[in-house]
């Protein structure tokens, strides 16, 4: 079973256990989608996306519109349209293949694809339905049921996919969502620990990109929605900076290097290098990966406390 496989009979177990009346709901809108919610998001991923060397997810807000033609008469087939639908708009010109495109969030994925891979990339958003091609919050009585649901397909999709990299690309508005889905520290539950913007030194803000890690192993980035209007000009150097950051993650991976390390975090590798009668300590930062190889040639680790 393939991962595009896996992910189908994931979700369609995830939409059998929803609440009934919700599937209902969206069926009922399904081809006029302008009086409610759209269609269910269901993100795909390229049939190379195992061999990519970094795999970076990607999460908007919500679609702006999102509805399947025809008539589905099954909860497999509707998963079936649906992740369709996803793969060909994710591969078509009016999304990665097109040669400028209005939205931000597609020009994103774009900047992030150049500095990594098509192949790495999981494009999904935090809200897997929207409202009036709106934000789904604004229909009350439908949101409790959409939370649930984005909720349990994004996690089907970090289980199956193992995405080295988020990037949190939602916008400040849907913060506690963000939140509220992967928990900070000091929750009890918490997911999400090692806080950290060493960048503040290069002058930018934590506001407009903070790191952390989730479940102790992926490394993620939240910055403002590539759309935003607050403080434009900071924010697209927030976002250029992160293009650097990947694009490092994607040369230290495909020297065979594991993308988990810090690259440009807050913490420094260190590596003990004999030199003479003494012991030196080389500290490795994102950028300098020639250390990095000097290290590994002479035979040394990554200390577990780096």
């Amino acid at each position: 079973m393939n991962l595009n496989e896996r992910l189908a009979s994931r979700y369609i177990t995830a939409l059998e256990a929803s609440d009934p009346d919700f599937i209902a709901t969206l069926h009922s809108f399904r081809g006029n989608a302008a009086q409610g919610l759209s269609d269910i998001f269901l993100p795909t991923v390229s049939t190379s996306y195992a061999d990519a060397p970094v795999k970076v997810m990607v999460l908007g807000r919500e679609t702006k519109g999102w509805s399947y033609p025809g008539q589905i008469g099954s909860l497999t087939e509707y998963v079936r349209v649906g992740m369709n639908k996803h793969r060909d708009f994710r591969d078509s010109e009016r999304c990665l293949l097109s040669k400028s495109h209005p939205s931000g969030l597609i020009r994103l994925l774009k900047g992030i694809c150049k500095q990594t891979s098509q192949a790495g990339l999981i494009y999904s958003n935090l809200f897997a339905v929207d409202h009036n091609k709106r934000d789904p919050r604004s229909n009350k009585q439908a949101w409790p049921h959409v939370r649930s649901l984005s909720k349990q397909l994004l996690d089907i999709q970090i289980e199956v996919l193992q995405p080295d990299i988020i990037v949190f690309a939602n916008g400040i508005d849907s913060a506690a969502e963000r939140r509220e889905f992967f928990p900070h520290a000091p929750a009890v539950l918490h997911r999400c620990t090692d806080p950290h913007s060493p960048w503040e030194v290069q002058g930018i803000s934590k506001d407009h990109l903070w790191g952390y890690k989730l479940d102790g192993r992926i490394q993620c980035y939240r910055i403002h929605h590539p759309s935003s209007r607050v403080q434009k000009t900071e924010a697209k150097k927030a976002r250029n900076h992160l293009f650097g950051l990947l694009r490092e993650a994607s040369r230290v991976a495909a020297e065979g290097y594991p993308v988990s390390e810090e690259l440009g975090c807050r913490r420094l590798l260190q590596w003990p290098l004999l030199a003479g009668s003494r012991h030196q300590t080389w500290q490795i930062r994102s950028g300098t990966t020639a250390r990095l190889r000097e290290g590994a040639r002479r035979g040394y680790r990554t200390p577990s406390n780096a």
